[in-house]
This record gives structure tokens, C-alpha cells and sequence, in this order.
């Protein structure tokens, strides 16, 4: 089944679409995904994992079990401890998480 090229999110009884590329992260809290755009963050209740299939085809990475990340947005990432980084997105002041499970690989998608 082919997708379309843009997520269907509802939102106070609108139909809003957003782009995969506009997409910086989205995170998991309880039985709620939080899309996180430039602009604004929508609520929805799919679950990470869904959307990461969803989006197999565009550059996100699973940095943590409740963060998807796209990797374009990247700007830093800082060793945390115990094996653990921080993540700096681009234009952005927030931090993300990123369990040491994930570093080694997302270290290889990132770097040449």
C-alpha cells in the first residue's frame, strides 16, 4: 500500500497535512505522539513505531525509545554520561535525549 507523501494529522476538528521534511522530531509521553514541527507540535495517538515505518523512506532515527528524530535537523550532539548524548537540533534551544543504545548507529548515519 503506498502512502501519501504527507501525514494527515487532526487537530481542534481540522485536517491539517504535514510534510515529512518539516517534521524536526516526534516524541512519545503515555498513549500520546507528539509531532514537532518549526511552527507547532500536534498531538496524535500513533504510536512511534507506526510513524517510524510510516517514514522509513525519509531520514528520521529512532534516538531513544520515546524520541524519532530527523536526522537533517541535527546540529550537535554532547557526550551525557554513562554512555548517553545530548542532541542540539538546528534553530532550535531544545535537547534531546539519546539513549546509548542508538549512539553507535546514529553516529554512522550522520558522519560521512
Amino acid at each position: 500500500m503506498k502512502h501519501s507523501s504527507k501525514l494527515a494529522v487532526e487537530h481542534e476538528g481540522d485536517i491539517f497535512y504535514i510534510n515529512p521534511g518539516d517534521i524536526l522530531y516526534i516524541t512519545r509521553e503515555e498513549k500520546t505522539s507528539k509531532i514537532v514541527t518549526m511552527e507547532y507540535a500536534y498531538e496524535i495517538k500513533t504510536p512511534i513505531k507506526e510513524l517510524q515505518a510510516r517514514f522509513s523512506s525519509y531520514p528520521f532515527f529512532r534516538i531513544h525509545k520515546s524520541f524519532l528524530m530527523h536526522l537533517d535537523y541535527v546540529r550537535k550532539l554532547t557526550p551525557w554520561f554513562n554512555g548517553a548524548y545530548q542532541l542540539e537540533l538546528k534553530e532550535r534551544d531544545e535537547v534531546l535525549p539519546v539513549s546509548r543504545n542508538y549512539v553507535k548507529e546514529l553516529r554512522q548515519r550522520l558522519e560521512l
